[in-house]
């Protein structure tokens, strides 16, 4: 129905930017077309990096980051869809939104061979990027992203806010947090801490999965226990959260990403949630541009404790276990995903009738390129398995989900470094 292009000119090199709608579909496609009339060729993406002296990892980095903010900037303040902090379907509409955005971010989606980007002549590019949306019949569409490799405005240091013993700050790649010494009479006393979360003192901690344009930071602590958080206030003014503890336990500390429906905020602080009826708990609030104050740990919780609609329903892998003596034997996994957060496992051993049961719950604790990492508590009869995987739901379009072990018990006997694909029943 209709074809349009830009022109970006550096030099001898032209690139062209094609964008088409076509007759049946909302769906707008793009192409990219390089050519340099010095030499006469058309120079492929590596090439084409090298021109301008991008290394290939930061440009794949600042991709993903553009693509993510792009998502944010749809869904993250939700304006217009109605999600607000305090609505009763909160954790699972937001674990849905989160589900989306860790498909925006996912490993399958950025390979240079096959990106579509334009320089724009001052060190940045326009790139034609798959960005995950709740409307549509793909579930996705191309949309313009702007990437900005090289360093960010905090190569020097950024914003830095603390509590108690632990610190935190913003770096040119997101955040990092430290712990620090405390006397063994203050409260919390870090050394009861570092003995059960096992953290080493004075030592940087980056977090993975921080891909805002973030503003500021606070550091704050929920609940009856010292259980502190990270709070990211980006540009656009929304929030982000890390669980700090959670993420270190498990051997992922990574963002949890935004806080969906919280929009123009302006500030954090700490203070108390009083339940009503004379008790309550340490809470951080956000602020918003009139006055208003949110329970974000609430939300946290809410979120948490819930699986994406994508995963949820019966799904089985079939894996070929190696013992010691070289050999193998087959065995099937039945797992069932339920949309609170429950999981159940029937660990089948084939031609033994009765399975080997697994069930409790799961908690989301953030959104790396490897998927939406959850910590997990389960129990076979009184013995506890205890870790962390990520979920990675990329093809579940195509009836596919993959979970890749991060920490604890491996519970599909996934190879080293390697991962399960299940496939829908």
């Amino acid at each position: 129905m209709e074809v349009t292009w830009q022109s970006y000119w550096n030099d001898s090199l032209l690139s062209l930017s094609i964008r088409v709608l076509g007759w049946t579909s909302d769906l707008i496609d793009y192409a990219v077309y390089h050519y340099d009339f010095e030499t006469g060729q058309r120079p492929d993406n590596l090439e084409l990096l090298d021109r301008f002296h991008v290394d290939e990892g930061d440009f794949i980095a600042a991709l993903r980051r553009g693509a993510a903010r792009q998502f944010d900037s749809h869904y993250a303040p939700w304006g217009t869809g109605g999600l607000s902090p305090e609505d009763e379907n909160y954790g699972g509409i937001s674990i849905d939104l989160a589900a989306l955005r860790a498909w925006t971010v996912a490993e399958e989606n950025f390979s240079l061979d096959l990106a579509m980007f334009c320089p724009n002549g001052d060190g940045t590019f326009t790139a034609f990027q798959p960005v995950a949306s709740i409307a549509g019949g793909n579930g996705w569409y191309y949309e313009p992203v702007l990437v900005e490799p090289g360093p960010g405005d905090w190569a020097d240091g950024g914003p830095q806010a603390e509590d108690a013993f632990v610190s935190a700050w913003l770096t040119d790649d997101g955040v990092s947090v430290s712990f620090a010494k405390s006397q063994s009479r203050d409260f919390p006393d870090s050394e009861t801490y570092r003995r059960a979360y096992g953290f080493a003192y004075d030592t940087e901690y980056p977090v993975a999965g921080c891909y805002g344009d973030y503003q500021d930071i606070f550091v704050g602590a929920s609940g009856q226990d010292f259980c502190p958080y990270v709070f990211l206030l980006t540009t656009e003014g929304t929030v982000e959260y890390i669980d700090i503890f959670g993420g270190l336990w498990h051997g992922c500390l990574c963002s949890g990403g935004p806080l969906y429906g919280f929009r123009d905020i302006v500030s954090f602080e700490s203070g108390v949630y009083e339940d009503g009826f004379g008790g309550g708990y340490e809470t951080v609030y956000a602020v918003d541009k009139n006055g208003r104050k949110y329970d974000m740990p609430a939300c946290i919780t809410a979120q948490g404790n819930a699986m994406p609609s994508y995963a949820a329903g019966k799904w089985c892998a079939n894996v070929y276990h190696s013992v010691a003596s070289g050999a193998s034997y087959e065995g099937v996994y039945y797992l069932s995903i339920h949309e609170n957060g429950l999981v159940e496992i029937n660990d089948v051993i084939v031609s033994i009738d009765a399975p080997l049961q697994i069930a409790g719950y799961c908690t989301y604790l953030g959104t790396t390129e490897l998927g939406m990492v959850y910590q997990f508590g389960l129990y076979s009869g009184d013995q506890l398995r205890e870790g962390a995987f990520a979920l990675d739901l990329y093809n579940t379009d195509y009836g596919e989900m993959t979970i890749t072990p991060i920490s604890g018990v491996n519970l599909f006997d996934a190879p080293g470094g390697g991962y399960t694909i299940f496939s829908r029943l």
